[in-house]
């Protein structure tokens, strides 16, 4: 079972569901058994997963507390890498096109940006966090916002 605020992803094509929560874990469900297909572990330190998003029905991707997108085999829960995409807690992501040879990524995050990235989605997960005043990352453009 996760800790407490479940986030969900269904997964369009293989009748499976994607969840992560506080406690640092996204877990794969078969939705027709109800019957758990595994837990891809987080980064160990009691962070959260704030959003998980089904990339093609093959791999999966999380946003965490620590600020990173990590890119997730589903069949495995192998971590195939991880994005530094901001300097807070990347709390909500969005995927446009997600079967698409460039996948468009669009995360939000505590430290009040939304960075948008253009991409593979290997691409993504190897990209760098952007620096504040940098507006193009390896993987593609930033938007930042501000709460004023």
């Amino acid at each position: 079972s996760h800790g407490s605020g479940v986030r969900v992803a269904w997964d369009h094509e293989g009748g499976r569901l994607a969840t992560g929560s506080s406690d640092d874990t996204v877990r794969l469900w078969d939705a027709t058994a109800w019957a758990s297909l595994g837990v891809c572990p987080g980064r160990g330190g009691g962070g959260v997963v704030w959003a998980v998003a089904w990339e093609g029905g093959e791999r999966l991707v999380a946003a965490s507390s620590d600020g990173t997108v990590r890119l997730w085999a589903a069949s495995s829960c192998c971590c195939l890498g991880l994005c530094r995409a901001h300097h807070g807690a990347v709390l909500a992501m969005s995927m446009v096109a997600p079967r698409l040879e460039k996948a468009v990524l669009a995360t939000a995050s505590a430290d009040c940006t939304v960075r948008l990235w253009e991409g593979t989605l290997l691409e993504l997960a190897t990209a760098p966090r952007p620096d504040d005043e940098v507006e193009q990352s390896q993987a593609g453009g930033s938007a930042a916002g501000s709460s004023d």
